[in-house]
């Protein structure tokens, strides 16, 4: 068995797992901060959403690509992926600050959002002899 993609459906995968990156980003901001003000809501949703397409596009692209060309199709490969892209992307987010519990969570929300892109582009084919 292997596993397939169209343009159409990697397309499709960043913009859910932009999606439940930015969902799952929500949450972690209610949690640690509180519910913001009603009006901000919808703002900071939308911006959350912006920051993990644009997140996803620049820096998982072409990991996706480079895997995907390499027939390194596997559902722990994209979930490495994210978990590597959001540990560099804290790293430096955090200046090299010893930040161990936020590094933790957000390579965790990256992995769930790598397995999340490989789940929805990939399907299984048979493979031809």
């Amino acid at each position: 068995m292997t596993h397939n993609t169209t343009i159409g459906r990697s397309i499709l995968a960043m913009l859910v797992g932009a999606l439940v990156g930015g969902n799952l980003s929500m949450g972690l901001l209610i949690a640690g901060f509180g519910a913001p003000e009603p009006g901000q809501t919808a703002q900071i949703w939308l911006i959350m959403q912006a920051y993990w397409l644009g997140g996803i596009v620049i820096f998982a692209l072409i990991p996706f690509v480079l895997m995907h060309y390499s027939n390194l199709r596997q559902w722990y490969g994209m979930t490495f992926i994210g978990v590597l892209t959001m540990v560099m992307l804290s790293y430096y987010a955090f200046k090299g600050v010893e930040q161990g519990n936020s590094t933790v969570v957000l390579a965790a929300i990256g992995g769930i959002v790598g397995w999340v892109i490989w789940r929805v582009a990939y399907r299984r084919v048979e493979a031809e002899v």
